[in-house]
């Protein structure tokens, strides 16, 4: 590929489109590769019904006590800007043993092996 860049004439329209494949073969591989571990990674959030929504409650009008200044120097504003739901504190780490230890390395063999065969198609791709 580098010996493709150093000449003097251009490469043409397919090779750029190839070129541009495997890129994006290798960058999705990988990005897909490390989505699973992060998802193999992150502890259960909930381990029940989720608690029902409850909307912020409704903003309610001050007259800014009569002497014109607003209130405590926030601009008058009594609800935050963004709701956000609390869930549940996450549960203590698990200790992992001999079998959760070659179960957690299996799974990251595997998930590598997703991002090493992206690089592989790739190369084909770029081959003639």
């Amino acid at each position: 590929l580098v010996q493709k860049f150093e000449g003097d004439e251009p490469i043409s329209d397919s090779e750029g489109c190839r070129y541009l494949a495997a890129g994006l073969l290798v960058g999705f591989a990988c990005l897909c590769s490390g989505i699973g571990m992060g998802l193999f990674l992150q502890p259960p959030r909930h381990h029940g019904p989720l608690p029902p929504f409850s909307p912020p409650p409704p903003a309610t009008a001050s007259n800014g006590g009569g002497d014109g200044e607003e209130s405590a120097g926030n601009g008058g504003i009594t609800e935050p800007l963004l709701f956000m739901m609390r869930s549940p504190p996450p549960p203590p780490p698990v200790p992992i043993d001999g079998k959760g230890f070659v179960t957690m390395v299996l799974v990251f063999i595997f998930l590598e092996a997703i991002g090493l065969y992206g690089l592989i198609v790739a190369l084909f791709a770029i081959g003639k």
